[in-house]
């Protein structure tokens, strides 16, 4: 997976698929059993997409193919991805390896079966 995420180039990513509902940006629903809102559908305005656009945008995509209200099965396209977002990546999966080191220490600790018995006899 660091490797995917390091080699390929984002930018040509086309994800064609079921997506978010594309509509108007500013309709809200409730999320997470009312703890937080969110808004229903993905929109392409430029105030509302900022929160996404280092993550896809439309711009791959000539006039008539980008998505109208009520579609849910459209192309979105990759954006490149700066230096910062593969360190990021990096730290990610090193502390995930530190903590899979750690877990897997703490298994293997076992009680010597002497001191078990004697414990046991308590």
């Amino acid at each position: 997976m660091l490797g995917a995420g390091l080699l390929v180039r984002t930018e040509r990513v086309r994800a064609t698929g079921l997506h978010q509902t594309y509509g108007d940006c500013y309709v809200e629903e409730s999320s997470l059993w009312g703890q937080t809102r969110r808004h229903t559908f993905l929109c392409d305005d430029p105030r509302m997409f900022a929160q996404n656009a280092d993550l896809y945008s439309f711009g791959c995509l000539a006039e008539g193919d980008r998505p109208g209200a009520g579609d849910s099965w459209y192309t979105l396209c990759g954006v490149a991805k700066d230096d910062r977002w593969a360190s990021g990546l990096v730290e990610d999966v090193a502390m995930g390896f530190v903590l899979f080191l750690v877990v897997g220490c703490l298994r293997t600790v076992r009680t010597a079966p002497a001191a078990a018995e004697k414990l046991k006899d308590q």
